[in-house]
């Protein structure tokens, strides 16, 4: 006794031709065709299912005329993370290209069991240029003696450090943003890795082909083994490349 009708956000009328176009900019292919084209879909697994080394990975090298920031994650298995700001070639929905904010992951490492402090004193000595208008993105938890010692041993690089407090869903809202980044509806890629990361144990680059969600629950399995490095690479992908504030933003994926 009753129907079901599978519409298109493309089927609205009504809608602006210009919040469309920010919608797509804010989610995925595969979640475009859930949330967006009406479809039905089978759930997901993997976390960061736009993940493909063959569009990912790239020979790109670090360059030091490009704004560099640095984002850690600390714990008995830490990780830092390298990225760069590029410029990427974008296409909206009717072919028009333009160039648009990128970034790109020019190197990790996985400290463990080490204070904050000597990762930050690691930092310094690693060949790439931190300077004013870097940042170093740090887990919003982190204690104020580790803030104290970031602040001392890299005091001319502001710090970002996002509360989560009131927003339950943020974690949600930047896996969200980073597959939006990986891969976005109309298929542009502002994310990318370099070739050089390691592929074994915690890296970068095996951890988000691992990272899943629980069957029965849909929430994210966490364990120290992909942690911390994803959470590296999340916090500076959420604020460089944030969900638009009209964009769709998925809190739940079950």
């Amino acid at each position: 006794t009753r129907t079901t009708t599978l519409c298109s956000t493309d089927d609205n009328h009504y809608l602006p031709s210009e919040v469309l176009d920010e919608f797509r900019r804010t989610v995925s292919p595969k979640a475009a065709a859930r949330y967006l084209e009406g479809r039905w879909m089978t759930p997901e697994g993997l976390i960061y299912y736009e993940y493909d080394a063959t569009a990912h990975v790239t020979a790109r090298s670090y360059d030091p005329n490009l704004k560099t920031h640095v984002s850690i994650d600390v714990g008995d298995q830490g990780a830092v993370l390298w990225l760069q700001e590029i410029r990427v070639p974008l296409r909206d929905r009717h072919g028009k290209t333009f160039t648009g904010l990128g970034l790109h992951v020019i190197d990790e490492w996985l400290p463990e069991k080490m204070s904050v402090r000597e990762v930050c004193r690691d930092i310094k000595r690693r060949p790439y240029a931190l300077g004013p208008q870097s940042t170093i993105y740090v887990d919003p938890t982190i204690r104020r003696d580790e803030i104290a010692s970031i602040h001392d041993e890299l005091p001319t690089i502001a710090m970002s450090r996002k509360s989560r407090k009131g927003h339950q869903d943020s974690t949600e809202i930047g896996h969200a943003a980073v597959n939006a980044a990986l891969m976005d509806a109309d298929r542009n890629v502002r994310l990318t890795f370099a070739s050089t990361l390691p592929r074994s144990g915690r890296s970068l680059l095996r951890s988000i082909t691992q990272f899943r969600r629980r069957s029965q629950s849909g929430e994210p399995i966490r364990d120290d083994t992909v942690d911390h490095v994803l959470d590296a690479l999340r916090y500076p992908v959420a604020d460089l490349l944030p969900l638009g504030d009209a964009g769709i933003r998925i809190l739940h994926a079950m």
